[in-house]
């Protein structure tokens, strides 16, 4: 029995296509070699330099928009007493000072345990009337740094209080921490509501002291026991925060520039002169930060 047709058929095909094959060989009958491939052509040295600039400064523009930076940082835990100066414990080095008018009762007084019941903090004097003379006045002093002038970058400076409703005065406010006076650019946080006893943050531009943006906490804090306060500048908005919680916002410009050159930090009072808005309480963890 002969083989199908079919497969025959296909036989030959098969057999003429080799023929067809064979008539495009050259002499030796060896099929032709495909050229070598090239290498892909690399970009000119300073297309290349260019292009690795651009990802470095990118690099480098989104590091600097990531978390801000802890410029200064006083946990008052390990520093020698009579306090007469502080250890910034944030690495930059930014110790401070006592400063006072020398009259009777200017110290800051360490105090333990501190806030939530651990580590020490600082008391200040007790009310006197700016009328009065003479009033014992001291603050920290942080000298003046760049550091601390943060520009139009957001920022946040706070810190821990305990005082209570007869600590506070209407003769004069309680400055718990700031930079720059109240006829310069400068930024503070505060309780100068008597009544209330609610913190307040204040922002003055590098434009004038008319330039300002206030916000007080909705909530009071005279009540003896400790709080968390922060002044927070971010996404557009200064906003004041109790305890971790926000109690308070006002919208900010983009191009509000807070710059205080200049002056130094001072805690728990703006000077040491008869109207320093003296603070008269407790005071611990002083921290801040900033994306500048």
């Amino acid at each position: 029995m002969g083989p199908a047709r079919g497969n025959c058929g296909a036989a030959r095909a098969r057999v003429g296509d080799r023929s067809a094959l064979r008539a495009h060989l050259p002499a030796d009958g060896r099929p032709p070699r495909r050229p070598p491939r090239r290498p892909p052509r690399r970009p000119p040295r300073r297309r290349r330099l260019a292009a690795l600039s651009g990802l470095v400064l990118l690099v480098l523009a989104l590091s600097s928009c990531g978390e801000p930076t802890l410029h200064l940082r006083l946990t008052f835990d390990s520093d020698a007493t009579p306090l007469r100066t502080v250890d910034d414990t944030s690495g930059r080095r930014h110790d401070g000072r006592v400063e006072s008018n020398g009259a009777p009762g200017a110290r800051i007084s360490v105090v333990s345990p501190g806030f939530e019941g651990s580590g020490r903090a600082l008391s200040f004097p007790a009310p006197c009337a700016n009328a009065k003379t003479p009033c014992p006045r001291v603050a920290i002093s942080v000298p003046a740094s760049a550091d601390h002038d943060p520009g139009t970058a957001d920022f946040s400076f706070g810190l821990k209080v305990r005082v209570r409703g007869n600590e506070l005065t209407t003769d004069h406010g309680s400055n718990l921490i700031q930079k720059g006076q109240s006829t310069s650019s400068q930024w503070k946080l505060q309780v100068d509501d008597a009544a209330g006893g609610r913190p307040s943050c204040v922002l003055r531009s590098v434009r004038g002291s008319s330039d300002v943006i206030r916000v007080k906490a909705a909530v009071g804090v005279a009540d003896g026991a400790w709080h968390r306060l922060m002044c927070r500048r971010e996404g557009g908005r200064l906003a004041i925060l109790v305890d971790g919680v926000q109690r308070g916002r006002s919208p900010v410009p983009g191009d509000f520039s807070v710059r205080p050159t200049g002056h130094p930090v001072t805690i728990g009072g703006n000077c040491t002169i008869r109207e320093n808005d003296q603070y008269h309480g407790d005071l611990d963890g002083v921290t801040f930060e900033s994306a500048r």
